[in-house]
């Protein structure tokens, strides 16, 4: 949503009011609320739990599922579901919970949502921060992520937080989903399509693997075998076309080959691969802009 453009709004609290003696003991945080963003932020919510009881993070109500499994290890979060009512349910919604957040919590705004929503810092330890980038940046392969350097320095936090403290948690789904591959030799894990409908070419890769009876190629959007001709392939794979986001980090983590396209699984990917925890010796994000001119 392009808040830049909606209706204009009185600031929730006048900011000489958010000023008080009081050391908060829980947070709120609220950042941009596609699927990619909401993963994005949970490293800074583990963050947090270092130095809050509590951390409420606002949560689009379509997300709320996946962002549940995401946490489920972390019980001091505690994941605030907006219902989207109205075009601009989820911006009036969220507002409505920031209004009582701010008078015994500490609120962190990220994003667009600055620009109505102040940022409230009572915490010593958080206040006492320091950022600092320079041991991470943002590039890899064909994409800049830049963004999400936005994020945490909106937070005052850095890349280090977001990279270091990612986490998903492995579970009995998750190692299920792994154990249905994991005797292959090799694994090769896609994410072919982002939000806008652009597809990632992977016909390299299928040629190279399709018929490789050591080999299996996961999509994430698609059955890519057959189920006359590869009834095997076909039922095992089938089991990775759109499931739960945060059942896949097993086979993420263990399998061969990655390629992706620029999407929600960059928030996954990414701080992975900066912090050396993917065994796969291949890894590709490319750049939706660029599919028709990189053929993997």
């Amino acid at each position: 949503m392009n808040y830049s453009k909606r209706r204009d709004f009185e600031p929730i609290l006048n900011m000489n009011h958010l000023a008080n003696n009081t050391e908060s003991r829980q947070a709120y945080y609220i950042s941009h609320n596609g699927l990619g963003d909401l993963i994005i932020s949970t490293s800074a919510l583990r963050f947090f739990t270092k130095y809050y009881n509590r951390v409420f993070l606002i949560c689009k109500n379509i997300h709320y599922a996946q962002l549940q499994l995401i946490l489920q290890d972390e019980p001091r979060i505690t994941i605030v579901s907006v219902v989207m009512d109205s075009p601009f349910g989820e911006f009036d919604n969220s507002i409505t919970v920031l209004r009582d957040a701010y008078v015994n919590s500490d609120v962190f705004c990220c994003g667009h949502l600055r620009k109505v929503n102040p940022t409230k810092i009572t915490n010593k330890s958080i206040l006492s921060y320091n950022p600092n980038n320079l041991s991470y940046n943002t590039e890899f392969d064909t994409v800049d992520a830049s963004f999400i350097n936005k994020f945490y320095t909106d937070a005052h936090l850095d890349l280090r937080i977001y990279y270091e403290y990612f986490s998903i948690p492995s579970t009995p789904q998750s190692r299920e989903l792994y154990d249905l591959v994991k005797d292959y030799k090799r694994v090769i894990f896609t994410q072919t399509k982002c939000s806008s409908n652009i597809k990632l070419n992977i016909d390299g890769v299928k040629l190279k693997y399709m018929n490789d009876d050591d080999a299996i190629i996961l999509c994430n959007d698609e059955n890519l075998y057959d189920k006359t001709t590869n009834p095997t392939k076909y039922e095992k794979s089938q089991r990775f076309v759109k499931n739960n986001i945060a059942w896949y980090i097993d086979t993420i983590l263990n399998c061969n080959e990655i390629y992706t396209i620029d999407s929600c699984f960059i928030a996954i990917v990414l701080p992975l691969v900066k912090t050396n925890r993917l065994k796969a010796d291949v890894v590709r994000i490319i750049k939706r802009e660029l599919v028709n001119e990189i053929l993997l």
